[in-house]
């Protein structure tokens, strides 16, 4: 496979910034904090230089390695929302009931809309290997953007913040999957020709909006996270209050239930 100049630039451009972005995951130690999105990134880079080196074999030899790493790196990017989705909702030790039955549905439903509108948008391509390219990349795009959808209404109605680092994560790759979505239905349109000229354009903006996510992350993973706000001294006092009766009525009640 021949690289176009623009192409070796985008190529160049993902593979150092995903070096930089892992030495901040690494110089920062944010990685003990997000392994799996550290693997994520380490994952991006073997498949950048094993997919430079494959090109030579041919488009078949390509086609298919590409696709292999795709269908991992889809798996590891769920896997990074359901880290995320630890770091925002389980605070503790376990998962709050209501907060795991409502990320549940999330999962469930973005399944459901998902794999409808893969099945509702037809290729305009009759070649079989492209109908399944250009429809298992635009589910991955529909999948991902649902799930930051979910986590994004359903962090606001718990109030919680959306500063932090993990917030950053999970904004860059819900921006980078809606683009995947604009993308995935230009393609759709396009369909896969034998030049492939407009579905190469169009997956080419879809590398530079990967290079702004990137970038995104770097800067925000670069810099401290802002301390969460304190309570005020009154409310405070208050919350100290109702845990005090409440551990009286307890002790209350398993005295009554003694006797």
């Amino acid at each position: 496979m021949h690289l176009s100049g623009f192409d070796f630039v985008n190529w160049l451009a993902s593979f150092l910034g995903n070096l930089v972005l892992l030495a901040v995951l690494f110089g920062k130690r944010r990685f003990e904090s997000f392994p799996v999105f550290t693997s994520w990134i380490v994952l991006s880079v073997i498949r950048t230089i094993t997919l430079f080196f494959v090109r030579f074999l041919g488009s078949s030899s390509y086609f298919y390695v590409f696709w292999s790493f795709a269908f991992v790196d889809l798996s590891l990017q769920l896997v990074v929302f359901y880290e995320a989705a630890i770091h925002i909702f389980r605070p503790g030790p376990v998962w709050a009931s209501h907060v795991r039955r409502a990320f549940a549905w999330i999962i469930s439903l973005a399944l459901l809309i998902g794999i409808g509108m893969t099945w509702l948008g037809v290729p305009a391509t009759g070649e079989l290997r492209g109908t399944i390219v250009i429809r298992a990349d635009f589910l991955s795009s529909v999948l991902m953007s649902e799930l930051f959808v979910g986590m994004l209404i359903l962090s606001f109605r718990l109030g919680l913040p959306w500063k932090t680092h993990v917030a950053r994560i999970v904004q860059g790759l819900g921006v980078y999957s809606m683009i995947g979505i604009i993308s995935g239905s230009l393609q759709t349109y396009v369909g896969f020709p034998k030049d492939h000229a407009a579905y190469n354009a169009i997956f080419r903006c879809r590398v530079v909006g990967f290079l702004i996510c990137q970038w995104f992350w770097i800067v925000s993973l670069y810099m401290e996270a802002p301390e969460p706000r304190k309570l005020p001294k009154e409310m405070h006092r208050q919350l100290i209050l109702v845990q005090k009766r409440a551990s009286l009525l307890l002790g209350r009640l398993s005295e009554s239930q003694r006797s």
